[in-house]
């Protein structure tokens, strides 16, 4: 929704009453989730808290949110256990001081607040989802499919070449997790962390249940951000429709045509926060050029190598012509290229000193080039 709407009008607001679709949850000690209900309801809240402060509050002694955060910890292993794959990988963000002008970019900490937070909206999407199914409500369900077999293949061929003790058996959610618990994979794990990321299917939504492979749930639907997100709308409007025994607000054809649409808009808004975050590292190094970082590669194509800098949780770009005399990008395989002004092979993962060249807001782009390359 429009911003004035989300964030003011149907945003929750200290000492604001506001209205609201709950899902109340009753789980038993392992977890299992033993009835839920749906209703209408209002909240009021004194107080908004950030991630930060809440996650203070669940490290004091007898916290309010004790049990619930047991309970968390509970849904976490118990999804761990079913196979729920769960990366981990670092978010990016922006300091600024006081007067709103950006210092720099750090890597987000995942807290106790984040977790608890997750869990509950896990747990009402699924209940959502098992409740239409259940009373035959034609929603937008969230589905994740399989990894295809050739990215299988294609993530076995990098764990032979540089962790040849182990294997993916198979694209099974518990075979997964178990290569990516294993030490072993500690020296390569950040680059193959982006391989594996890079091998999943897009999610997408449909009038159909397909199941949740990365998440390991047999059916899942998007419930708990209404004001932020269209299926999450939709699907309280069905679900309202239900319970005022007024049979479905939207017809078939409409939802097929609403999960096109939102799967479409998605991955337009998938970029476009990229290219957000990459922006503001641009204007964040933009003062830097000429600097020495650490980095490492992530990634190739004929006409650039893709870096990682280390410190700082951003991608840049090292053109062909700077990599290499002639211009062009030389592959040897997947996984390894020749970069010809270092005179040596760079793999996925191994690590490099870049010079950075140009910070472009207008490209936004980062343009390094090794270290030791001469003029």
């Amino acid at each position: 929704l429009p911003e004035i709407l989300s964030n003011e009008f149907c945003s929750l607001k200290p000492r604001t009453r506001r209205l609201a679709f709950s899902v109340r949850m009753f789980f038993d000690l392992s977890g299992n989730m033993l009835r839920y209900e749906l209703f209408r309801s209002w909240i009021f809240i004194r107080k908004r808290y950030t991630y930060k402060e809440a996650a203070s509050v669940l490290q004091r002694k007898n916290n309010p949110l004790a049990d619930a955060m047991a309970l968390a910890r509970i849904l976490i292993e118990r999804r761990d256990r079913k196979g729920r794959i769960d990366l981990n990988m670092a978010e990016m963000k922006a300091i600024y001081d006081k007067e709103g002008r950006l210092l720099s970019l750090e890597r987000e900490e995942r807290l106790d607040s984040h977790r608890l937070v997750e869990e509950c909206m896990l747990s009402a999407n699924q209940a959502v989802a098992d409740y239409a199914l259940k009373n035959h409500i034609p929603i937008l369900h969230r589905n994740h499919e399989d990894m295809p077999a050739e990215k299988l293949e294609k993530l076995n061929r990098f764990l032979q070449k540089f962790a040849p003790r182990l294997k993916l058996r198979s694209s099974e959610q518990q075979e997964i997790n178990r290569v990516l618990g294993s030490d072993r994979l500690n020296p390569i794990r950040e680059i193959f962390q982006i391989l594996l990321l890079r091998s999943f299917m897009q999610a997408n939504y449909t009038p159909d249940s397909r199941g949740h492979w990365g998440l390991a749930f047999s059916a899942y639907a998007h419930f708990t951000s209404p004001i932020r997100r269209f299926a999450d709308l939709v699907t309280h409007l069905q679900i309202a429709a239900h319970l005022d025994n007024r049979g479905s607000h939207f017809t078939r054809a409409e939802l097929e045509h609403f999960g096109r649409e939102a799967s479409r808009l998605e991955r337009v808004a998938f970029e476009a926060e990229r290219a957000d975050k990459k922006l503001l590292a641009v204007r964040a190094l933009r003062d830097r050029v000429g600097e020495i970082f650490s980095a490492w590669l992530s990634g190739f194509t004929s006409e650039v190598l893709f870096i990682q800098l280390v410190d700082f949780p951003v991608e840049g770009e090292i053109p062909a012509i700077e990599a290499d005399r002639y211009g062009s990008v030389r592959i040897l395989d997947d996984f390894t290229v020749y970069v010809g002004k270092l005179g040596r092979t760079l793999s996925l993962g191994d690590p490099l000193q870049v010079e950075l060249l140009r910070a472009d807001p207008v490209e936004i782009s980062l343009h390094f080039r090794p270290a030791r390359a001469k003029n």
